[in-house]
């Protein structure tokens, strides 16, 4: 099919490199999307030529960047450009194939099986419905070739990124002008917040944009307007509204001794405009249930030493909980007597100013999204399935492992009925199998999760994986990896609003002990 001599000489001007396996591989590809290309279409790129200058030397180019490692997303991958081919150069690339279409995504899962390509994942999915989704910051690179300007692009891509992980778009002539106009979505301006007069005063000097001066104007203007009575107001130019038709301003109220909002709403133009063409719109909720608890009496263990502000850490009694105490203890935040050697679940250190509740691992999230405490340390396994409204700071880096989908080794999935899926994770497997439009039938364990399919009761099982052992002693194997897990630092959402000064500097003094 393409000239693999061309395209070898091609390539080595570049100094990419490609031996006689890679480029049966990419001949291969290049025959199956021609031949797929005639009932579905692919590309309007056809030619050897046009497949080897246009497809694989762009890939290839993109590939043989040294940032591209890790875990990749290709966001909008059509044909598979440039994933499949990185894949091809980089195999030890662990590869996510992002595509809404679904006759597209049938024929990435076709392609990969036919070059007999692994460690590949495909997720049937819109990229800003992505990101929103089990996705978010989870990938080391993500791409995206020919899908939208880069402004739109930035808004797709990165939330898909991992902190300090890295989006390339591959760019034509006019990507310079495309940079400038992306500034809006990359500018410093979203981790801006505080007080609102001084996060307005700061964010003026970072606007890059017609869109942002715009934004920043409307938003002096509500401050004029509220004068004294928005004094205490705070301003958070990061967040996003919880509906997704939210359009503009959104906001919430939080009150001292409250774990959650007592007020919710923002601006829903769009919405309003569908019935009443011009309309403008701003709606708002407030949670009287919750200002009940104000009446409440403060437990006793909260009780003492309120003279000053104590935080209030939630931490796991097992071996992550361990490694978490190691890690704040070396911040700085010893306790003044060993939780190890007494039966009480509350140690502290009034110097410090912290107290630790010591509670079951699956229980972490609950006490900190309900203010029992402020902060704590949970697996990203626990924290997704509970679905916490609880702020995610920090990836420790600790208890690394894996979820994955794992079966019989010779497993064939039969997709003419429903997949029978055995876990305890009931809510991540929903969310996955529907990430790629597979129908499921989960039978939800608690224990020994192994044993589902060898005794026929699920076809396939979701469960976490650290060294396989338990599989391979099973005759099971890994079929799919889709979300990496490791201990995480959340926050109760009021907590970080009144204790931002403490939790900033507990969060500063652990990534200095991490980084040694």
């Amino acid at each position: 099919m393409i000239d693999k001599n061309r395209l070898q000489a091609k390539c080595s001007t570049w100094n990419i490199p490609l031996t006689g396996a890679q480029l049966d591989l990419l001949d291969r590809y290049a025959e199956l999307l021609v031949s797929y290309n005639e009932k579905v279409n692919l590309t309007a790129i056809t030619s050897p030529e046009g497949i080897e200058d246009r497809h694989f030397a762009d890939s290839l180019l993109f590939a043989a960047q040294p940032e591209v490692s890790g875990r990749l997303v290709d966001v909008g991958t059509g044909a598979g450009f440039p994933g499949i081919v990185a894949k091809i150069y980089k195999p030890d690339l662990e590869l996510t194939l992002m595509e809404p279409t679904g006759k597209r995504v049938d024929f990435l899962r076709y392609a990969c099986a036919e070059l007999g390509l692994t460690g590949v994942e495909f997720a049937k999915e819109r990229a800003e419905e992505a990101a929103r989704k089990i996705w978010r910051e989870q990938f080391d690179v993500a791409s995206a070739r020919a899908v939208a300007a880069l402004p739109v692009l930035c808004e797709y891509c990165l939330p898909l990124v991992k902190v300090g992980g890295r989006f390339i778009a591959m760019k034509g002539p006019e990507a310079d002008a495309e940079a400038k106009a992306a500034a809006n979505a990359l500018t410093a301006i979203l981790s801006l917040h505080g007080p609102f007069g001084t996060t307005l005063a700061a964010a003026r000097s970072q606007c890059q944009c017609e869109a942002q001066q715009d934004a920043l104007l409307e938003l002096q203007s509500l401050q004029n307007e509220l004068g004294d009575a928005g004094r205490g107001m705070q301003l958070d130019l990061s967040l996003a509204g919880d509906m997704e038709y939210y359009n503009g301003l959104v906001f919430s109220g939080y009150v001292a001794g409250v774990p959650r909002a007592v007020l919710k709403g923002g601006r829903y133009d769009l919405l309003a405009q569908r019935f009443t063409p011009g309309a403008c719109a701003l709606g708002f909720a407030l949670y009287l249930d919750e200002l009940e608890r104000l009446s409440a009496p403060l437990p006793p263990v909260q009780q003492q030493g309120t003279e000053r502000q104590w935080l209030n850490i939630a931490l796991p009694k097992d071996r992550l909980g361990d490694k978490a105490y190691g890690l704040l203890a070396a911040a700085g935040y010893e306790a003044n007597e060993n939780y190890n050697e007494t039966r009480k679940l509350v140690v502290e250190n009034p110097e410090a100013g912290v107290r630790y509740f010591l509670v079951k691992p699956s229980d972490v999230a609950i006490y900190v999204e309900h203010g029992a405490a402020d902060i704590g340390i949970v697996g990203k396994d626990i924290l997704t399935e509970s679905g916490a409204d609880v702020y995610e700071l920090l990836d420790t880096g600790m208890g690394k492992c894996r979820m994955c989908v794992a079966g019989p080794r010779n497993f064939v999935d039969d997709e003419s009925r429903a997949l029978r899926v055995a876990t305890k994770f009931v809510n991540i497997a929903r969310a996955h199998y529907e990430s790629i439009g597979r129908d499921i039938d989960i039978i939800k364990l608690n224990g020994s999760i192994e044993l589902a399919p060898i005794l026929g009761l699920s076809d396939v099982i979701v469960d976490i994986v650290e060294t396989g052992t338990t599989l391979k002693e099973n005759n099971l194997a890994v079929l799919e990896e889709f979300m990496p897990i490791s201990a995480r630092f959340i926050a109760n959402k009021a907590s970080y609003k009144f204790k931002y000064a403490q939790l900033t500097e507990l969060l500063n003094k652990m990534k200095e002990a991490l980084a040694k």
